[in-house]
């Protein structure tokens, strides 16, 4: 289809049309200063004509769909909810929720936590009241302008009390209702959603609707408008959730809301308050206006087409220029741009002329004019116009017929059908015909299914023929009409009147008048075949020979003598006029790399597009292939190795089978930029499910149900795990830090598996280990949503979060994967800065590790495909982490789940702890430039437990974090003291190891303050029997030079004090190490004491309160015996 767009451009005219420009749904209204009531008919029949409203409720699309689209939270699966305020979902409280699952639709009469549908002005208020109907066009209660999507308590609150004015929350006050205005608690002003939907009722049924029955207000602006709403129009303008609406609502049921188009139309015809709300059309200015869209078909011949353009509000004369844009799809000698420029010296109407010309080709094309403002000034209503040319040409070419030399030579007839368009032909249209050399006798058969652009359509004499000569099944078999022995003519005919659109050879009759004998002609391909020229691409209603290369076994009448052999001399499914198209054939082996099973005879290439079709060797990709697009056709199978990828610049569709596979350290990868259809089978690498073996998995595909998922694998021989009832498969609530696993008597409800999150997975013991994930390839940003509950349900809670990388590919997971399109950058704003990375589950037992943005000195990490992971949210509130399809990559190195590039040496220490010789823990410290003493998000990777054996703190700013990994500069191996956290049980002898160590000088030393010891871990272990359990910070301290083992201005106090950032109160360690009563001093920087206390040493860990505290940096002193710890921090 052409399209021409028209594109304007307005370097000095500034439009009052902050919030988008007039929508062409009102260009029918040409003159709005008119009276109000004049006005007020105009947007009656407006919003009527084309109006059919959607089932209240039905089977079919219905509002509850509608709504579920209009209403919803982009880039989330919940709908907004009108009323609401609170924006913590787990209080218990849904009455005042913000947001909800869309798929909570109240079904009962208590069903408490669901969304109904709010009807703003309320049934039972309208004369004659509202009424709603399950059928398609029903009355006025079906329209969804007046509906939202509302908690069924708060709507049940609203009832059919009236509006009235008030502040904060919604409310309601002795029958009146105050909707919101967001200032509160928290939620949307809802004040102008609630006045802009009563306004489109009284337009659109006047007969029904007043506003004064709604509302208890005062009407001092107009008596048919109650001036609440009139100031709630001004005082909230629409938001993006009534746009969506607006724009949901035309496509649905045809019409739009004008007031929330342009608020100003409301003061056009009640006036209000003033200064008026802003007029977004910029009505009252000089004004041009055109269609955006219209169409025009082409011909044989030239067509003109002219785009009305007019002029109102006049006031000096305005020139716009036209011309044509490089971007325009349609060649140059396509068309003629006739207009180059309009001058208006009045109101009125004038029109840009353009020709379009009859062209060699059958594509519909597009054409863009950029229009500027040359003199004058005025509002550009449009930014552009869009002309769809339609080309008449007819679609379908046949490109080869084949009747190859030797014995059996009719089983391996093919008749080849191309599609050469820009889109798809329903192929009930057509017939494919033959005309019988020398006698009147014809065939023809009707063509079936759908051919998309660009693809053959392969007609065969014997099927089974076809596959065993040329590797796969053709699309149709007909032994009446694939028969020619080489003097037959074909064409292509239309069902409905038998007229040709594509012939090969020449039917005219012949004096006796049979059809004309084609031997010794030069269409004559008997024992050979006809194969179209490169340069015919559309089709042709007569015989012309010079499209034709015709190969036979007697080269007469101008054909070239060469009998042809069936399979090496023909091609079917590739044609030299479309050489980026091919099809796999198998005839060799299953090798996607061979060049001999494709019908091209090369490997496809980047730019390619591939179709699969049912064949006698099935391709597998064992190697990384990027093509274009990629087709399997019904019957066909693709299967993709582990050690394979595909990656498509273009579009997936598969009608067959399409199989990824995996194995422990190794996953196949797809990767699609375009559209996806059709169904993918991800064998998917899962551990057993034995103690501390789980994996944490999620679906690769979408649209994938739990119940089918354990159907799959656990039919026959069972893969997916099982105790009892339960299965191997289940999820975690962070907000009680629980795990739930699936049963027989659960798995029947669970939904579908969530994309994007993660859940624990395990497969039976002495089994494949595969997991088999059936659903579609996601071709969009996905979504999912996370809460740090670290401090909810009496501290149970958690700040972790189990999501997953929802796409069969591999996605970047740090900047050294993909400085921009990484996981970590994407989501910066939405991860705690203290443990700012993605936390795997070590499946050998060991715990979680942490990979930031220098996970291994320089290494690239990826996810791979399914692959889940914790991230730590920083809002209590709850927000959406997102994966984007920029994210995702087809072949990054080699390695397990969690897949790391080739690392630089790093310059580190890596300390190992251990009880007797049972490994626990380790904690690394690494030194590289740009690094700060204080944290560094995505390098300081805070330890998942909090608890772990052996951790370190961070040297300045700590806030009592612990640390698996730490990032410091270079110089801090010279004059740094590092923290380090060893929690162990008294009476547990453990030893701390060097276990790697890449500095200079190799010398590090565990400073033990109580025993007044220094151990160097290069020379031998630490080893301690500790008399009471040692926990927090003061104890232990990493020294990296002798100099600060014996500089008296470096603290390694056994006293510690940290205040974490939005804490209210500052937390003091290490009390019990203390043999006396510690002395706690607060002073302001200037010197001034705000604080002075007395601590006991009978608890470790205890905290001083701030509230109160002016904002500022204070100075606390900590003084016992026998230590003493002086400390800034900061008070927000």
């Amino acid at each position: 289809m052409k399209k021409l767009l028209f594109f304007f451009l307005f370097p000095f005219v500034a439009i009052a049309q902050s919030n988008g420009v007039m929508d062409d749904y009102y260009n029918s209204i040409t003159d709005w200063n008119i009276s109000s009531a004049a006005l007020k008919t105009e947007l009656n029949t407006l919003i009527s004509n084309n109006h059919v409203n959607l089932p209240y409720t039905s089977s079919n699309e219905d509002t509850w769909d509608a709504l579920q689209i209009s209403d919803l939270k982009p880039s989330t699966n919940d709908v907004y909810l009108i009323y609401g305020f609170d924006e913590i979902l787990t209080d218990g409280v849904p009455k005042n929720d913000y947001t909800r699952s869309k798929t909570l639709m109240q079904s009962g009469s208590n069903d408490i936590g669901y969304w109904n549908r709010e009807h703003m002005f309320p049934k039972s208020l309208a004369t004659p009241a509202l009424t709603t109907s399950n059928s398609s066009g029903g009355p006025s209660g079906n329209d969804l302008h007046n509906l939202r999507a509302c908690d069924f308590q708060m709507n049940a609150t609203r009832n059919n009390n009236v509006y009235g004015d008030g502040s904060g929350d919604s409310v309601l006050n002795s029958g009146v209702f105050f909707p919101g205005d967001g200032t509160g608690t928290g939620g949307d002003d809802y004040r102008g959603d609630v006045a802009r939907a009563i306004m489109y009722m009284y337009i659109r049924y006047p007969s029904e609707i007043n506003p004064n029955d709604v509302a208890s207000s005062s009407n001092s602006y107009h008596d048919d408008m109650p001036d609440i709403f009139l100031e709630w129009n001004k005082l909230d303008a629409p938001s993006d959730i009534e746009k969506l609406r607006n724009n949901t609502f035309e496509s649905k049921q045809g019409n739009r809301n004008p007031f929330i188009d342009n608020p100003y139309l409301a003061h056009l015809i009640w006036g209000g308050p003033t200064p008026a709300v802003t007029d977004w059309w910029n009505l009252a200015a000089p004004r041009i206006t055109f269609n955006s869209a219209s169409s025009v078909n082409e011909t044989n011949g030239d067509v003109s087409t002219d785009i009305s353009v007019t002029m109102s509000s006049y006031s000096a004369p305005v020139t716009i220029g036209i011309s044509v844009d490089g971007s325009s799809t349609a060649e140059n000698g396509d068309y003629t741009l006739n207009t180059s420029s309009l001058t208006f010296n009045s109101n009125g109407s004038q029109n840009i002329s353009v020709t379009v010309k009859n062209d060699d080709d059958n594509h519909n094309e597009t054409i863009i004019l950029n229009v500027s403002l040359d003199v004058g000034s005025a509002t550009l209503v449009n930014s552009q116009h869009t002309i769809s040319i339609s080309d008449d040409e007819k679609q379908l070419i046949i490109t080869e017929i084949a009747d190859p030399n030797g014995s059996g030579s009719s089983g391996k007839r093919f008749v080849e059908i191309f599609n050469s368009s820009d889109r798809s032909v329903d192929l009930s249209d057509y017939k494919i015909k033959r005309w019988v050399g020398g006698g009147s006798s014809t065939g023809e058969t009707t063509l079936s299914g759908t051919l998309a652009s660009n693809e053959y359509y392969i007609v065969a004499n014997n099927s089974s023929t076809f596959l065993s000569v040329y590797g796969f099944t053709p699309d149709q078999v007909t032994s009446n009409v694939v028969s020619a022995n080489g003097d037959d003519s074909y064409g292509i005919i239309l069902v409905s009147d038998s007229s040709v659109v594509d012939l090969y050879g020449d039917v005219s009759v012949d004096g006796d008048g049979d059809y004309a004998d084609g031997s010794g002609t030069s269409w004559e391909f008997e024992d050979g075949r006809a194969e179209r020229k490169a340069s015919s691409t559309i089709p042709s209603s007569s015989w012309v020979s010079g499209d034709w290369n015709v190969e036979n076994d007697t080269g007469g009448g101008g054909s070239t003598y060469n009998p042809q052999t069936a399979p090496d001399d023909y091609d079917p499914g590739y044609w030299i006029g479309a050489t980026d198209v091919d099809t796999w054939t198998g005839r060799s082996s299953a090798s996607w790399a061979t060049a001999g099973n494709w019908s091209s005879g090369a490997t496809p290439a980047s730019g390619d597009k591939v179709f699969v079709r049912d064949a006698t060797n099935d391709p597998d990709i064992s190697t990384d292939i990027s093509i274009t697009d990629l087709t399997v056709k019904a019957n066909g199978v693709l299967d993709i190795e582990a050690t394979g990828s595909l990656a498509l610049s273009g579009n997936f569709s598969n009608s067959g089978t399409v199989t990824m596979n995996s194995n422990s350290d190794e996953f196949s990868a797809i990767k699609v930029d375009g559209l996806t259809s059709g169904n993918i089978t991800y064998n998917r690498f899962v551990n057993i499910a034995a103690t501390n073996e789980w994996d944490l998995i999620g679906s690769p595909v979408d649209g994938l149900s739990i119940s089918s998922f354990v159907s799959t694998n656990t039919s026959g021989t069972a893969t997916l795990a099982t105790n009892g009832s339960a299965y191997a498969v289940g999820y975690y609530d962070n907000s009680v830090d629980t795990w739930t696993n699936y049963t027989t008597g659960t798995v029947g409800d669970a939904g579908n598996f969530d994309i994007g999150k993660g859940y624990q997975m395990g497969t039976v013991s002495g089994g494949t280990q595969i997991l088999a994930f059936t659903g579609t390839i996601s071709s969009s940003d996905e979504s999912q949503s996370v809460i740090n509950n670290n401090a909810a349900n009496s501290g149970s809670g958690r700040r972790w979060n189990l999501v997953a990388n929802p796409y069969p590919s591999y996605i970047n997971a740090n900047d050294d994967a993909d400085n921009t399109n990484n996981f970590l950058t994407s989501n910066a704003s939405k991860i705690d800065t203290n443990f700012f990375a993605i936390y795997g589950w070590d499946a050998d037992g060991s715990g979680y590790t942490a990979r930031g943005h220098d996970y291994n000195s320089n290494s690239a990490v990826y996810f791979a495909p399914g692959q889940a992971f914790f991230i730590a949210s920083d809002d209590t509130s709850g927000e959406n982490i997102t994966f984007t399809e920029a994210m995702q990559t087809v072949s990054p190195a080699s390695g397990d789940d969690f897949i790391s590039g080739d690392p630089i040496e790093p310059t580190e220490i890596f300390l190992r702890l251990y009880n007797y010789d049972e490994f626990i823990e380790d904690a690394h410290i690494k030194f590289q430039d740009n690094m700060t003493l204080g944290l560094d998000p995505g390098y300081d990777l805070g330890d998942y437990f909090q608890g772990s054996a052996i951790s370190s703190r961070l040297v300045e700013n700590d806030e009592g974090i612990n640390f698996a990994h730490q990032q410091l500069p270079v110089d801090a191996m010279e004059n740094a003291v590092i923290p380090l956290i060893i929690n162990q049980s008294a009476g547990q002898e453990f030893r701390v190891n060097l276990h790697t160590v890449t500095i200079p000088d190799p010398n590090v030393y565990l400073e033990d303050v109580e025993m007044g010891t220094f151990t160097n871990l290069y020379e031998g272990d630490f080893v301690l029997t500790p008399t009471s359990d040692l926990e927090g910070a003061g104890r232990f301290f990493i020294h990296m030079s002798a100099d600060t083992m014996s500089n008296e201005e470096v603290s390694t106090s056994m006293l510690n004090a940290y205040k974490e950032v939005n804490a209210n109160y500052i937390t003091l360690e290490g009390l019990a190490t203390q043999s006396n009563t510690i002395n706690a001093t607060l002073y302001t920087v200037l010197g001034r004491k705000v604080l002075g206390t007395t601590l006991n040493n009978n608890m470790n860990t205890q905290t001083i309160s701030t509230v109160g505290m002016a904002a500022g940096i204070y100075v606390i002193e900590l003084e016992s015996g026998r230590d003493r710890l002086t400390k800034k921090f900061i008070i927000h």
